[in-house]
C-alpha cells in the first residue's frame, strides 16, 4: 500500500475523514483503504495506488493530494543528490518536465533554493543515464509540468508527488466567482459539519447565495470530478473509486436567494434543479415561504471585501433574526469574522481562514 497525504485547512481534518467514511465504506471494511492519522493541515491515508489516485476524482473536501515516494535521513546536499538520482523516475512519469518544491526546517540543509537546484541536477543526471524514448517525449511535450514536493524536517527527507495539480477547489465546471466567494472544498467541509446530524429530507437554503458555491457543492457532492489532475499523466494512472454512499446527508431540495438579479439569472442558466430567486433577506416579509425542515447556510459580507454599513455586530444579529423569522430553520450555519464571532451566541464554533481572513463558522441551533 502507498501513503497518501490529503491536505486540508487546519482543524478540519476530521471532516475529510468523514467524507472518506461516507464514500468508501466497502474499501474501508475490506482494508483496501485505511485512515492512518490526522496531522495539522492534513490526513494520512494508506491505499493501493489506483485507489489513492482515485481520491482526486471522488473527494470534495481536500485541497490537494500528495503521494509519498520515499522517506529517509538526509543531512547534506550530496546525499540529497544521490537519493534523487537513484529514484526510478521513468516508472513514475512519462515526461522530463518536472519541478521541485522544497521546504526545510530544523535541518542542516537550510537553503531551499539550493535544495531545489540540487534535486533538478540529480533528476537531469538520472534522465541522462535513463533516457525516455523520443516518441514519448514528443507525445508528452504539452503535458503540464509535474511537481515533486521535498520536505526536510530535522534531517528527515520526505519526497511526495503532487497527484492533483491545481488546488482541488478548482472544479472546472464553473468559470465565474463572486467578490468574496468561499472556496469550494471549504464549502463542502462546512456542509459536512452542518449536516452531520440531519437526514436528507431537509431543505438547504442560502439567503445570500451569490454565485451559489454552497448549493453547487451540495448538489455535486456525490458526483465524480471531470477535470484533469496531474496523476492523469502518470505512467500508472489507473484510478479506482467507489462512489456509492451508504447514506446521503446532502439535502434533496436546494434554495438560493440573493438581491443581485444578474447573478441569480446566471445561476439559473447553469442549474435548473436548484431554486434560485431574487430576494433581500433583510427587507422581505417575515412570513415563512419555504415549507419543511429548513437548514440555512450563509457566507454574509464581512465588511472587508464587500462593505456593510452601520455597526457590524448589529448587522449580524439582525441577519440571524431575519433568517429565523423568514425560514424557521432547524439550524443556521454562518461564517463571521473571528473579531465579531465571540459576541454571537452559537452552539458550535469552527475557526478557519477564509481568503486570508480569520473567521469562525457558527452553528446556531434553533430547535424548539
Amino acid at each position: 500500500m502507498k501513503e497518501f497525504f490529503l491536505v486540508c485547512p487546519i482543524g478540519l481534518e476530521s471532516l475529510v475523514a468523514r467524507e472518506i467514511e461516507l464514500k468508501y465504506p466497502c474499501l474501508l471494511q475490506s482494508g483496501q483503504i485505511k485512515i492512518a492519522q490526522a496531522h495539522p493541515g492534513g490526513l494520512e491515508v494508506h491505499a493501493e495506488t489506483s485507489i489513492g489516485l482515485g481520491l482526486n476524482i471522488t473527494l470534495k473536501t481536500p485541497s490537494k493530494i500528495l503521494m509519498r515516494v520515499k522517506e529517509q535521513k538526509c543531512r547534506d546536499y550530496p546525499k540529497l543528490f544521490n537519493i534523487i538520482k537513484k529514484i526510478n523516475w521513468k516508472e513514475i512519469f512519462l515526461q522530463t518536465n518536472i519541478t521541485f518544491v522544497c521546504h526545510t526546517s530544523e535541518s542542516r540543509i537550510i537553503h531551499t533554493g539550493r535544495a531545489e537546484s540540487t534535486c533538478t541536477e540529480a533528476l537531469n543526471a538520472y534522465f541522462e543515464a535513463n533516457k525516455i524514448k523520443e516518441k514519448q517525449l514528443v507525445k508528452s511535450k504539452d503535458y503540464p509540468a509535474q511537481r515533486v514536493y521535498i520536505r526536510i524536517h530535522q534531517d528527515t527527507l520526505t519526497i511526495s508527488l503532487d497527484t492533483s495539480g491545481d488546488l482541488m477547489h478548482i472544479r472546472g465546471d464553473r468559470s465565474y466567482r463572486g467578490h468574496a466567494s468561499i472556496r469550494e472544498n471549504i464549502a463542502s467541509l462546512l456542509l459536512l459539519k452542518l449536516l452531520a446530524d440531519h437526514k436528507s429530507d431537509t431543505n438547504l437554503i442560502d439567503p445570500m447565495c451569490g454565485t451559489g458555491t454552497f448549493l453547487f457543492e451540495a448538489l455535486n457532492f456525490e458526483r465524480p470530478s471531470k477535470r484533469k489532475f496531474l496523476c492523469h499523466y502518470f505512467k500508472q494512472n489507473e484510478m479506482q473509486f467507489d462512489n456509492a454512499l451508504t447514506e446521503n446527508i446532502m439535502p434533496n431540495k436546494l434554495f438560493g436567494r440573493d438581491i443581485d438579479s444578474e447573478v441569480i439569472k446566471k445561476n439559473k442558466s447553469l442549474e435548473s434543479t436548484i431554486d434560485f430567486q431574487v430576494e433581500n433577506i433583510l427587507e422581505e416579509d417575515a412570513e415563512k415561504t419555504i415549507s419543511g425542515k429548513n437548514i440555512v447556510i450563509i457566507n454574509p459580507p464581512y465588511g472587508k471585501r464587500v462593505k456593510i454599513t452601520g455597526d457590524k455586530i448589529e448587522f449580524f444579529k439582525k441577519l440571524i433574526k431575519a433568517i429565523q423569522l423568514k425560514y424557521k430553520p432547524i439550524d443556521i450555519g454562518m461564517i463571521i469574522p473571528r473579531d465579531f464571532a465571540s459576541k454571537i451566541k452559537a452552539d458550535q464554533r469552527i475557526p478557519f481562514n477564509q481568503n486570508g481572513i480569520k473567521v469562525e463558522f457558527l452553528i446556531i441551533s434553533t430547535k424548539l
